[in-house]
C-alpha cells in the first residue's frame, strides 16, 4: 500500500487481455467494484486519453477500515494504488 506501506487484501484489478484495448478493459470493469473516471472536472471531460490512458477508482474495506483505490491503464499496463483516506488518494 502506497500511503501506509502496509500489505492489504483488496479487489482484484482487471488486467488487460493482450488482444484487447482500453475500451475492452473498461468493459471488464463492470461488476468488479472499479469504475472508470468519466465526466471529470468542471467541463466534464474524461480523465486520461481514452482508450490509451484510463483511470479507474474504487472504495472498499478491509479489517483495518476503509480503502480508497485508483488504477491506471496506460497502453495495456495496469497498476493499482491504495490509500486509507480520500485526501491521500487525491494527493496520490
Amino acid at each position: 500500500m502506497v500511503s501506509t506501506k502496509e500489505t492489504v487484501t483488496v479487489l482484484d484489478t482487471p488486467h488487460r487481455d493482450i488482444y484487447g484495448e482500453g475500451y475492452d478493459w473498461m468493459a471488464r470493469l463492470t461488476g468488479t467494484g472499479w469504475h472508470e473516471l468519466s465526466s471529470w472536472g468542471r467541463d466534464g471531460w474524461d480523465l486520461g486519453s481514452w482508450p490509451y490512458i484510463i483511470f479507474a477508482v474504487t472504495k472498499t474495506e478491509d479489517e483495518a477500515g476503509e480503502l480508497f483505490g485508483y488504477c491506471t491503464y496506460v497502453e495495456g499496463d495496469v497498476a493499482a494504488r491504495w490509500y486509507r483516506n480520500r485526501e491521500a488518494l487525491w494527493k496520490g
